[in-house]
């Protein structure tokens, strides 16, 4: 502020005529001084000092204005500072490389857990916000995260500011492959309570009975009509030998599918789960497994399998809650309808009921006086009071023994004349609607029964047109009762009419043999088949 007060608006005038007029050639090396300014010349430069007016005081000067000399000049040291990497750097002596105090120094330093924090913390944020963001500030947003990934070796480690940024992403480096190794082993116990062995598993990871969003609006809704689907929804490699049979669960629970395999394994699908729609699979079995069933509240499964036992698994422990040793090959199993402590297993030449509460000897043995061969399918009534199971074994004049009726509680047999032809049954289905009882015959087509004694046959409708080729091919009927749908050989699905027997549609499949088909029992249009390659394909 002196310097302003002591400023002359005239002599900036003064200052250019003086320069000009006292401005002389010398020989280099002389001086001449003149009325405020001092002039140094030599072979390498010129400098002008004006020592009066000093508009910014950046010269010092003595009373007597004269100019400052080499030995006058406060030669400035170089000193050392340390870096937050703990480099250290020679700079010049100055007020700008002064170090901090031991205060600010303590407040700037890196916390590693509060900044790691932050840094994962924006990142999730910025992955929700993104459907708020438009494209544009989305791709500035990514540049910038790129920038801050920028390559180690461009850094210059001499600055500060970029070593303690180095620093935190190393840091947050080590926290983000800290997460990976937790995350790792989290999925390492998904699949560990996915993959369930017997007696081997705790509580699962995976909620199995939540009502399924897609299940949840058609509980409610009455009368529904089915329809015949038009297109493969999802198709997917199941197993890895083929898949003999596939079971939707119960309607309040029907997201799980439950498909059984030559390969000896029993697996249950979460068909509509996003991230990995196998949440069970169950190694119980040391040979092929052939069929299996639910019971009535869905909790249960029941697996028959060449290694001539029957299980019964709690899916949501993953543990057998019993074991049924046979003498013979155990093709074919059903839960009672209203008991569902009671099922009934199929072997060779004999039926066995057996029931969870009377530990592992059968309640009833049900067996003819003749050979009737191994049982293929077995199916109840309505009420339970009786069932229905068909044979292999065909005779040298007629069929007799083919399908056979059985009264349940007292063990006998009510009717084995009831399908006279010399072609073998594979799959048995009753009408969900009508008091009668379908059955998959050799001879390329289903015939209808009366599920009441005598147990005739319908001859005036058959359901012809798909073929068998030697294959247990199964078959459904749609919830309402209105279409039957069959597997074929050839990997087809034909889709009948019950009334008139018509054939409808015929789907073409990606399988190469369609072994079994299963009509959801809520979804009006959608239904899952099995093939001899291990794929699974569901359609709506």
């Amino acid at each position: 502020m002196e310097a302003l007060k002591t400023y002359d608006y005239d002599s900036d005038d003064s200052y250019s005529d003086d320069y000009k007029d006292n401005y002389l050639t010398k020989n280099c090396g002389e001086r001449i001084k003149d009325n405020g300014l001092s002039i140094i010349k030599d072979s390498s430069r010129l400098h002008v000092q004006k020592l009066k007016h000093d508009f910014f005081n950046l010269q010092e000067s003595d009373s007597h204005h004269e100019p400052e000399t080499k030995s006058k000049i406060r030669k400035k040291e170089n000193i050392e500072i340390t870096v937050s990497s703990g480099e250290t750097i020679t700079v010049p002596e100055g007020r700008f490389w002064e170090p901090l105090p031991t205060e600010v120094k303590q407040s700037n330093d890196f916390d590693i857990n509060q900044s790691v924090e932050k840094e994962c913390y924006r990142e999730l944020d910025f992955s929700h916000t993104y459907d708020q963001m438009s494209a544009s500030d989305y791709r500035k947003s990514y540049e910038n995260k790129k920038i801050i990934k920028t390559d180690s070796n461009k850094i210059n480690w001499n600055n500060s500011e970029n070593s303690n940024t180095f620093s935190r992403r190393n840091n947050i480096k080590k926290f983000i492959e800290a997460n990976e190794v937790v995350q790792k082993s989290n999925t390492g116990n998904n699949d560990k309570n996915c993959n369930i062995d017997s007696g081997k598993s705790d509580k699962p990871f995976i909620k199995l009975f939540d009502i399924h969003g897609k299940i949840k609006p058609w509980l409610q809704r009455q009368n529904i009509i089915c329809k015949i689907p038009r297109e493969c929804e999802k198709s997917w490699k199941a197993h890895t030998g083929s898949v003999s049979t596939l079971k939707w669960n119960v309607t309040k629970l029907s997201h799980l599918l439950l498909s059984v395999s030559m390969d000896t394994t029993v697996k249950i699908w979460n068909v509509w789960n996003r991230l990995e729609p196998c949440v069970r699979l169950i190694n119980i079995h040391s040979k092929g497994v052939q069929d299996g069933d639910w019971n009535n509240s869905g909790t249960h499964i029941l697996t028959c399998s060449y290694d001539k036992s029957a299980v019964v698994t709690d899916i949501e422990t993953g543990v057998p809650t019993m074991k049924c040793k046979h003498m013979n090959f155990v093709t074919c199993g059903k839960f009672h309808p209203v008991d569902e402590n009671i099922f009934l297993t199929g072997s060779l030449d004999e039926l066995t009921a057996w029931d969870t509460r009377h530990g592992d000897e059968p309640i009833h043995r049900y067996s003819y006086k003749e050979k009737i061969g191994q049982i293929q399918d077995v199916i109840f009534s309505n009420d339970g009071s009786e069932f229905f199971s068909t044979g292999d074994l065909v005779s040298r004049d007629s069929a007799d023994r083919n399908i056979m009726a059985w009264d349940f509680d007292n063990a006998v047999v009510k009717s084995n004349q009831i399908y006279q032809e010399r072609y073998s049954c594979t799959c048995l289905k009753m009408h969900p609607t009508e008091f009668n009882f379908l059955a998959q015959s050799h001879g390329n087509y289903i015939a209808s029964f009366s599920a009441s004694r005598p147990y005739k046959m319908c001859k005036s409708i058959r359901y012809e047109g798909h073929k068998l080729g030697g294959y247990k091919v199964g078959f459904d009927i749609s919830t309402d009762g209105r279409y039957i749908v069959s597997g074929d050989s050839e990997g087809k699905l034909y889709c009948y009419n019950y009334k008139s027997g018509h054939l409808i549609q015929t789907l073409h499949t990606k399988l190469d043999v369609n072994l079994n088909v299963a009509f959801h029992p809520l979804l009006p249009s959608t239904l899952a088949c099995c093939g001899w390659n291990g794929f699974i394909e569901v359609w709506h």
